[in-house]
């Protein structure tokens, strides 16, 4: 799970633009990002769970604990659910579905949010997507959304309208440059990047919404399992067998930083607790002895980077690092913390953090709805501190439905529109003196976005779809990782079986 730090949409022409250094700390108009430290949204969060098809829902209390909402949790029907994400307003959340018996009727469940944060089903539910949805991503200002679809490597994209329900755009997929994965979006809603098995594919994203190759069509060489990018567009790191790090230039090309990479074990060596092996871990676990990074969060002030992974004796670690003003990670100390789970094929697979940075929470279970030794789902919960090293709050885990395998968390507000004011260098006609400013005005707002073409409505649940027809390397070495990697994806996602 990607959590998305929301800002309206950067204006595409001005001096703004210009360098990324400039683009988002100068804004000033209807795309200026959330300011100020105080953040007082109501916190909810949402774990997707694949075994029992359900998502489970939570409000978040003044301690930081996770409370459970009645119900405890939503059906997504027949369909399984996978990666989770809400819009910029947060008034809606999606889910990705895909239905294991067959292709052909994978789609995005549609939800809205209440005022207490519960579900309840769009009344058009779903919509369809290509086969093997997982990562779901928007502009900033709400009005696109894409999903990459691993099974058939096309990133679906949509038009968002008023309701939340989605529409999709013509064409209503394009293709990466390499097989898709996850998604990530520039903060100003101008470039869209997807993590591939060969590289980072790089899109520019139109005024309509539609995605269009950037040249180059992408970036780096390898293979990863998650993408960010720092509040003010200036960075992206990409979590695999290392961290590699990006500046990202005024035009959306993306560059390694010097160095290019942080190596998370020699990051972590130095100040973690060696723990104990766990039983069996190197029987199924093919990156035995090396580190992998699973998912990426990022606080919304953009100072610091957590990172789950596991390490190479199977534990769950999460990895916390601070972003310095050149993009460089540091690591924080403690370098490391686990999740507190020893179990095989149980781990801390994603993160999200509350809008005020106070809280971080990790779904703490098995993708696939099996561990060695059994053990129940679980969300782990930390407390970041003033300096961004984490602790666990007490108790240190809510459970879960089973299968525990996303979660995302209520976004940071998005800013209201503002005025801003220009000096006039020469008189204007009706007494304007050259000392005065004149006030520009906003923008005007865009026409509302149509709905989604009439479909059969469903007023309860889900449908019911049953059976249907995702560094210092060379050579060989390249070929390993990405291996490895594709193994680590495709563990996490529920198998089709045959009819």
């Amino acid at each position: 799970m990607v959590v998305v730090n929301p800002t309206a949409m950067l204006a595409r022409t001005g001096p703004a633009a210009a360098h990324p250094q400039a683009r988002m700390p100068t804004l000033t108009g209807p795309s200026a990002p959330a300011a100020g430290p105080q953040v007082t949204t109501p916190a909810h969060v949402y774990v997707s769970n694949a075994t029992d098809k359900t998502v489970s829902q939570f409000s978040v209390d003044a301690a930081g604990q996770l409370v459970t909402l009645s119900p405890s949790t939503v059906t997504t029907g027949s369909l399984t659910p996978g990666e989770l994400e809400l819009n910029p307003s947060g008034r809606n959340l999606y889910v990705s579905l895909t239905d294991v018996t067959g292709p052909g009727h994978d789609a995005l469940g549609q939800f809205s949010v209440g005022a207490d944060g519960a579900l309840t089903p769009l009344p058009t539910p779903t919509v369809p997507t290509a086969d093997g949805p997982i990562e779901i991503v928007f502009t900033p200002d709400g009005k696109f959304a894409y999903v990459d679809n691993a099974t058939a490597s096309k990133i679906s994209q949509y038009r968002v309208g008023p309701s939340g329900a989605l529409a999709p755009l013509s064409p209503p997929t394009v293709s990466p440059r390499f097989h898709a994965g996850e998604l990530t979006m520039s903060p100003d809603g101008r470039f869209l990047y997807g993590e591939g098995d060969r590289g980072i594919s790089q899109f520019s994203v139109g005024a309509d919404g539609r995605l269009a190759p950037l040249s180059p069509e992408s970036a780096g060489s390898g293979l990863g399992n998650d993408l960010k990018i720092t509040p003010d567009g200036r960075f992206l790191y990409e979590a695999g067998f290392f961290l590699n790090e990006y500046s990202i230039a005024a035009d959306g090309q993306l560059t390694p930083l010097s160095p290019p990479f942080v190596n998370l074990g020699s990051a972590a060596a130095a100040a973690t607790t060696p723990l104990p092996a766990v039983p069996g871990a190197h029987r199924d676990f093919p990156w035995a002895h090396q580190w992998v990074a699973l998912d990426l969060a990022m606080t919304g002030d953009g100072k610091f980077l957590y990172v789950t992974a596991l390490d190479p004796d199977g534990h769950s670690q999460i990895a916390q690092f601070g972003i310095g003003s050149t993009g460089q990670l540091t690591p924080l100390s403690p370098a490391t913390i686990a999740t507190g789970r020893l179990a095989v094929e149980r781990f801390g697979y994603e993160a999200a953090i509350t809008p005020d940075d106070n809280f971080l929470f990790v779904d703490d279970g098995s993708p696939d709805g099996d561990s060695d030794p059994p053990a129940a789902d679980a969300v782990s919960q930390f407390r970041i501190g003033a300096t961004g090293a984490l602790t666990s709050l007490d108790p240190a885990t809510v459970p879960t439905g089973a299968g525990a395998r996303a979660i995302a968390a209520t976004p940071r507000p998005v800013a209201p529109p503002q005025t801003s004011a220009a000096p006039v260098v020469t008189p204007l006609p009706g007494g304007v003196s050259p000392s005065s400013t004149v006030a520009l005005p906003a923008p005007p707002s865009p026409p509302a976005s149509p709905e989604a073409s009439p479909t059969p409505v469903v007023t309860t649940g889900l449908p019911q779809t049953g059976t249907g027809d995702h560094g210092e390397v060379a050579g060989l070495g390249l070929l390993l990782v990405g291996l490895l990697l594709v193994a680590v994806r495709r563990r996490s996602r529920p198998e089709r079986v045959d009819p």
